[in-house]
């Protein structure tokens, strides 16, 4: 029996994104990056398989606002065209979020204020 590949969050997101593109059906993507059409068609749609049986809604509520932080704040106001310009794009977003980007629910600190246990500047807005 051939073993089960592990693709990570890059490649999926490379296969996700060129499937949005509509350059190339869903059949010839999944044939040039050697995958199954219905996985591709799973990663396009934005569909996380879960590998544990259960859903869990609650553990995923902090990722759904995170990902509505994202696609809001950045993703639709960038328009991105390639990916590369999405992956450069998101990468600054993700610094911004996590050392820059006051958040009400942490007291209008950073996540990375809160990680390292640090107190916020005093010139930093307090709006969130």
């Amino acid at each position: 029996m051939a073993q089960r590949r592990q693709h990570g969050g890059a490649f999926k997101a490379r296969v996700a994104v060129e499937a949005i593109a509509g350059h190339k059906t869903v059949n010839e993507i999944a044939s040039a990056y050697e995958i199954h059409p219905s996985q591709g068609n799973k990663w396009k749609a934005g569909v996380a398989i879960s590998m544990d049986g259960r859903g869990r809604a609650l553990d995923n509520i902090f990722v759904e606002r995170l990902w509505r932080s994202v696609k809001y704040e950045n993703v639709y106001l960038k328009g991105y065209q390639t990916i590369p310009e999405a992956e450069s794009g998101l990468r600054d977003y993700f610094d911004f979020y996590n050392a820059g980007r006051l958040h009400q629910s942490l007291g209008y600190k950073t996540p990375g204020q809160v990680y390292t246990g640090s107190q916020p500047d005093q010139n930093q807005s307090t709006a969130a």
